[in-house]
């Protein structure tokens, strides 16, 4: 099936026409992407009827010995005389063209070995990027209208991820609607039932119900119960989201899926054949396309303990003689090379202070996107924190790097260079083995989570380390580390260690709190390590303490007992029946508040609405933070989880206010 391609010309003038003729209150971009997107669809279909991308593989060999090793039509590995070549279809011109930067090839996984219930996962993947490789070329050929065209191209680019591309290409009408229905809108198991009518009607008959096999049903419905009529919502939302789904691989793929790339296989089958389609990929890339010396350069730039992806490999074998003469000139660098684009690696400067260091808060060409592409990488300010990089083991400059590009734990590129003067200050600068500088990377990166985790935000990551207090904790630990391998061997220091960084997380939590107030310059890690675990044995006895009242009813008071809008009205609940009341007609989960309620570190409060004609449901439950220092809002839930109106919010501020003026009032008398 070829349809026939519109002229280029008349597509970007309709599609321009269109854009600048546009009705009121239309979306230009949605209305433009429609009229493309059967131009693209037919592009693809001719592209995809030449292009037999379900072959996964074509192993050929010519009589010089040459290796032509081709994956689903698009990709191919040229191995000869111990060189390496890699090429990407160019489907628009029909001809391969060369491609050193395999940005676009599949992630194809090497190492570790996996098992058989991987590899159909990997065929679909392997799939996936082929279809996207055939969309991608079909949207760069089109003519588009020069002023929206980037927007258009991102348009079609969204829409088409939308889509299950894997398996609603192939044609598998069946299990693309199973697939639908059960995997991308998972059903939702939660709304089947209603444990609100559940709990109603096991009071009223005085039973426990524990599950739903014991309940004689049937709900009371959404005219009585609100959290039927959410579970309502929901299935309906389900529905319609499920059939609007369908609908639109109908829609966006009917001639695509027409082509029967499949052969009329089910999935099941096609499963099948894959996974021993599998197995001979891999068996063949092994055999053909693995370098042993390319294999032993990549694990040393990704690490011993990282998949190792195809694309790793063949960069490394395309560049070899760069990175071999990295590995010999500088080999503690080598692992940044998983973080510099492979169109730097031949550079002579690659790893020159210059290049590295900014000079008069200059940009160097290490903070472009196209350098670093992780883009949190970059340049550092002073000449001590780059030679200290360049001069650790590549074991500490793994593990800084996966610690400075995590986006959570790590840090941004203004903060490098405090973090890696605090990892040299914390490091043994008279023990030269590269496992004391391991310890103290360790030790240093420990204190860097710690405070990007939960104690001083995002932003304070330079002023936190300048605190002593850290610094003596992570000296403290490594001091120790080293008398334990000193005075009981290697063997021992590797077997304790799991437990040293236990207590290393446990002393950066007690020194939490005391406000990093400790430990101090006469504490070693011995009298440091009594103090924590006293404290988190007192900590655990706290605990201990407030599970006895869990089967107790409990009741406290508060400051405020009510307070009235024109409409609402406030009522705090200080006892444990009213809290399992409020969360049984809320359905939500405030009765498991009751200790803190009676300990004094929280208060409850239950809003309904003034008036015999007002609605039942139109309520709320305010949780507030309480201490003799002030109040503190904590949240704010509508019946079943629901949002609440703005008179509901505003009472709930005014709550809070009053809580405080109370505390006030209280200081002064």
């Amino acid at each position: 099936m070829n349809p026939v391609l519109p002229s280029p010309d008349a597509l970007a003038e309709s599609v321009d026409h269109y854009i600048r003729h546009r009705k009121p209150g239309e979306d230009a971009l949605e209305g433009a992407c429609d009229l493309i997107w059967p131009s693209l669809e037919s592009l693809m279909v001719e592209w995809l009827s030449e292009t037999d991308i379900t072959r996964l593989f074509r192993s050929e060999t010519s009589q010089d010995g040459a290796v032509s090793f081709t994956m689903a039509g698009l990709w191919r590995i040229v191995r000869s005389q111990g060189r390496t070549r890699t090429y990407r279809r160019d489907l628009k011109r029909r001809q391969w063209k060369a491609d050193k930067t395999l940005d676009r090839w599949p992630t194809l996984k090497l190492l570790p070995c996996g098992t058989d219930k991987q590899l159909p996962f990997a065929w679909e993947n392997l799939l996936e990027h082929a279809f996207n490789e055939v969309f991608q070329q079909a949207v760069a050929a089109l003519t588009l209208p020069q002023p929206w065209r980037r927007d258009l191209q991102r348009e079609l680019r969204i829409r088409w991820h939308r889509l299950n591309i894997a398996q609603v290409l192939m044609g598998l009408d069946r299990d693309v609607g199973h697939l639908v229905l059960h995997v991308h809108n998972r059903y939702p198991l939660e709304a089947e039932n209603c444990e609100s009518c559940i709990d109603d009607w096991g009071t009223i008959h005085g039973i426990t119900v524990t599950g739903y096999a014991e309940y004689p049903g049937p709900d009371r419905g959404p005219e009585v119960c609100a959290q039927c009529a959410y579970n309502q919502r929901v299935l309906e939302e389900y529905e319609r989201h499920t059939k609007n789904q369908l609908a639109t691989y109908d829609r966006y793929l009917s001639h695509i899926r027409a082509l029967d790339l499949g052969r009329g296989r089910p999935y099941y089958q096609q499963r099948h054949i894959a996974t021993r389609n599998m197995k001979a990929l891999g068996s063949a890339l092994w055999r053909d396309v693995v370098d042993r010396a390319s294999l032993s350069l990549t694990s040393r730039i990704v690490g011993p303990r990282a998949r190792l992806l195809l694309t790793d490999l063949l960069r490394v074998q395309v560049q070899h003689a760069a990175v071999e003469r990295i590995a010999t000139e500088r080999p503690q660098l080598l692992p940044m090379l998983s973080v510099i684009h492979p169109r730097h690696w031949h550079r002579d400067d690659l790893f020159s202070r210059r290049l590295w260091v900014r000079q008069r808060d200059e940009k160097t060409i290490v903070d472009r996107k196209t350098f670093c592409p992780s883009r949190r990488i970059g340049s550092l300010n002073e000449k001590r924190s780059f030679r200290f990089l360049s001069r650790s083991p590549a074991s500490v400059v793994t593990m800084i790097l996966n610690v400075w590009q995590d986006t959570f734990f790590g840090w941004h590129r203004n903060e490098a260079d405090a973090v890696l003067q605090f990892i040299q200050a914390v490091t043994p600068t008279q023990d030269h083995r590269p496992y004391a500088k391991v310890l103290g990377a360790t030790a240093g990166l420990k204190v860097v989570k710690e405070i990007k985790g939960n104690r001083f935000g995002r932003d304070r990551l330079t002023t936190a380390l300048a605190i002593p207090v850290f610094g003596r904790l992570a000296r403290a630990w490594v001091a120790d580390r080293l008398e334990t391998w000193r005075t009981r061997g290697y063997r021992e220091l590797m077997r304790t260690h799991p437990q040293a960084e236990q207590a290393l997380r446990n002393a950066l939590d007690w020194s939490a709190s005391t406000d990093h107030h400790l430990p101090d310059n006469n504490m070693d890690w011995k009298a440091i390590q009594r103090h924590s675990d006293a404290w988190h044995e007192a900590l655990q006895q706290q605990h201990r303490d407030r599970a006895q009242y869990r089967d107790q009813a409990l009741a406290w008071t508060s400051p405020l007992q009510e307070i009235r809008s024109d409409t609402y009205v406030a009522v705090a609940l200080t006892d444990s029946q009213s809290l399992q009341q409020e969360g049984h007609e809320m359905g939500h989960c405030v009765d498991s508040y009751d200790i803190e309620c009676y300990e004094g570190s929280y208060l409850v409060f239950s809003i309904k609405p003034l008036g015999h004609d007002a609605d039942k449901n139109d309520r709320a439950t305010l949780g507030v933070y309480y201490s003799r220092c002030g109040a503190r809002f904590d949240q704010l839930e509508g019946p079943c989880h629901q949002s609440t109106p703005k008179p509901i919010q505003d009472l709930a501020q005014y709550v809070v206010q009053s809580l405080n003026d109370a505390i006030l009032e209280e200081k002064a008398a």
